[in-house]
């Protein structure tokens, strides 16, 4: 029985990707592996372990609302339409550890010392655009950190051009030494040496 999980590993081993982006209807979420070890051969050993982040959603945050300040007309002093969202990142166990941890590290000024990651939007008038607003700035963190822990995979031309490069400065030090040497041999250091 193919499930979805298994044809993502086959598509790992079989094409060399990393992560796998998977559409949503709001946003993109990626599969992230914590394996770079790949193989062509689908043994268990060489299976990466992959972790499927899903979208955030309203259940999964803690909201209040607030006057915003700004444009708003009469409206402004009336509704309360400004957001302030909390994600509890130590009870958000849907998101593998390293990604919340990297969410801790990326976003430290916006992390408080109990561990929520706290967002506000006031750019709109109404409640329900500020809440989407927030949801989506929250949504664009967790991305960014599954992004920069999935590993990247070099192509071909840049393997190639590292090592020529790393060839090229090996023997530029070779000919800087040799050339530093016979400096020295002409110098001779004052040893066995007539003055006139």
């Amino acid at each position: 029985m193919l499930t979805t999980s298994r044809i993502l590993s086959q598509c790992i081993l079989r094409h060399h990707v990393a992560s796998v982006p998977t559409l949503h209807l709001r946003t993109c979420t990626y599969i992230h592996c914590t394996s770079s070890n790949y193989s062509s051969s689908p043994s268990n050993s060489s299976v990466p372990k992959v972790h499927k982040v899903r979208p955030l959603t309203k259940d999964d945050v803690d909201f209040s609302f607030s006057r915003s300040s700004g444009a708003g007309g009469q409206n402004v002093n009336k509704v309360s339409t400004k957001v302030d969202m909390r994600l509890d990142l130590s009870k958000a166990t849907w998101l593998p550890e390293e990604i919340r941890q990297e969410i801790r590290t990326a976003e430290k000024n916006k992390v408080t010392n109990e561990g929520f990651l706290v967002v506000s939007s006031q750019k709109h008038r109404t409640q329900a655009q500020n809440m989407e607003d927030a949801l989506e700035k929250i949504q664009v963190m967790i991305d960014n950190a599954v992004e920069a822990l999935t590993p990247k995979i070099a192509d071909a031309t840049t393997v190639a051009r590292v090592k020529a490069n790393i060839k090229a400065g090996q023997e530029r030090r070779i000919q800087d030494k040799k050339r530093e040497s016979m400096r020295k041999k002409e110098r001779g250091g004052g040893k066995g040496r007539e003055w006139d």
